[in-house]
């Protein structure tokens, strides 16, 4: 009997121990030796560093222990993670519950939609003490779409809509991706009354914002939208607004005619063109006619704006000249080359350019005919550029002093030639003289002024 019991011993020990089990066994695996039962959640992989929307990888594992930290082999029970701390108000997404395998659980598919720093996770399961992971970080994805972030308001017709329109760039989460530098672009995307949009619309993004500072619509309507879009990004579509007739509460300084449009600058400084826009002298960023005033783009404060055929000049409020429109024969006195009368390139410029040679003028007249100006310094220097009305016959893109030594007060720039006051009212008249426009009893071209009989 005593051998038979030794043999049973003997038994049992080859099968539960160096075997992990006899078959036929009715009772499952059996634990190593010496591991006690299951009693607490313990992180085994942390959880990593990942871009918002990414799988977490390599994957989260926790694993089911005993107290004195020997995993449980034998465990089977499920585990759910979920945030600990929360540091960006993000979501956990993917299978965030699984059952243990041979005393660990995997989570594989595990995702942050919002870039934080210092994320944690804790892991739970019935009866056994939880587990926090150690801190993480989570980081912005790839650039993929465009949102509106401040969307466009209701405004008059004409008028900068504000506050400024602003375009985000954002990964497929939402987070905003600060070093994109992308340019986008907008336009009208419904357009109840067949509207124009004017004013800068491209614009690159800072910091991953695009903001439209200028940007309006001329004709009144209700329901308009915008769209915004980039090269490789999915577009966006504003919400709706609308677009309500101006109302007129402008006081005018000055107002200029020209050809088949006319320009004015108000008491405020504002200056606004309305008319034929084929070459951009409404000055308003587009090549698109108004019957409305629109404002001159680049915010500057204007003392007087003068209209000439093709193109516009106006002179600041700390005298510096700007223009716009054609630059055929370098008529807006910015130094650029000139070009075929067609708006690209330097043959034209749809919003204000500098004049060159940093003179301070007190005024400024756009010509009437094949492009030229002039303006009057504060010194009395009366300077001409575009096509040979400066005195000598020639053509200049930049400013030319006429030539004569006379103290100006005015000048006024017809087609090819030009005509001045002094300061003691003596006129003088310079340039072409077909049709004895210069005034002094001929009709010679004269390079330099003569005086107006």
């Amino acid at each position: 009997m005593a051998l038979r019991n030794q043999l049973f011993l003997a038994g049992v020990v080859l099968c539960g121990v160096a075997l992990g089990g006899c078959s036929g066994s009715t009772s499952g695996p059996v634990q190593p030796t010496g591991v006690g039962p299951a009693a607490k959640l313990v992180f085994t992989a942390q959880p990593s560093n990942a871009v918002a929307g990414a799988a977490n990888s390599p994957a989260t594992q926790v694993a089911v222990q005993d107290a004195q930290g020997n995993t449980v082999t034998t465990a089977t029970i499920s585990i759910t993670l979920a945030i600990g701390t929360n540091p960006a108000s993000g979501t956990l997404a993917g299978t965030k519950t699984v059952a243990a395998v041979n005393g660990v659980a995997t989570f594989s598919t595990l995702s942050l939609n919002v870039v934080g720093t210092g994320y944690t996770l804790t892991a739970a399961a019935t009866g056994l003490t939880g587990a926090t992971s150690t801190a993480f970080n989570i980081g912005v994805g790839a650039a993929a779409k465009l949102v509106f972030s401040v969307q466009p308001s209701n405004a008059a017709a004409g008028a900068a809509i504000t506050p400024a329109v602003q375009v985000t760039v954002q990964d497929a989460q939402g987070n905003i991706v600060t070093t994109a530098t992308t340019s986008i672009s907008m336009a009208i995307g419904t357009n109840p009354a067949s509207g124009a949009l004017a004013g800068t619309t491209t614009v690159a993004a800072v910091n991953g914002v695009a903001t439209f500072a200028n940007v309006s619509i001329n004709n009144a309507g209700t329901g308009y939208t915008l769209t915004a879009s980039a090269a490789s990004l999915t577009g966006a579509t504003s919400g709706g607004f609308n677009i309500t007739a101006p109302t007129i509460a402008r006081t005018w300084a000055t107002v200029s005619a020209g050809g088949f449009f006319a320009c004015g600058a108000t008491t405020a400084g504002a200056a606004y063109c309305w008319g034929a826009n084929v070459l951009g002298q409404l000055g308003n960023g587009t090549t698109i006619a108004s019957p409305v005033p629109v404002v001159v783009s680049g915010g500057l404060n204007f003392v007087a704006v003068n209209a000439g055929y093709y193109q516009t000049c106006g002179v600041t409020t700390d005298g510096a000249a700007y223009c716009w429109g054609s630059n055929v024969y370098g008529e807006l006195g910015n130094g650029t080359n000139v070009g075929p009368q067609q708006c690209s390139g330097a043959a034209c410029s749809t919003t204000p350019v500098a004049v060159a040679g940093g003179l301070t003028f007190a005024t400024v007249s756009a010509g009437h005919g094949n492009g030229e100006a002039c303006g009057v310094t504060t010194g009395g220097i009366a300077y001409c550029w575009g096509f040979g009305v400066d005195g000598t016959a020639t053509i200049s893109s930049t400013p030319v002093a006429v030539t004569g030594g006379h103290t100006f007060a005015a000048v006024s720039v017809g087609t090819a030639y030009a005509c001045g006051v002094t300061t003691a009212g003596a006129a003088y008249c310079w340039g072409n003289n077909p049709f004895g426009e210069l005034g002094n009893n001929t009709t010679a071209f004269s390079a330099t002024p003569v005086a107006v009989w």
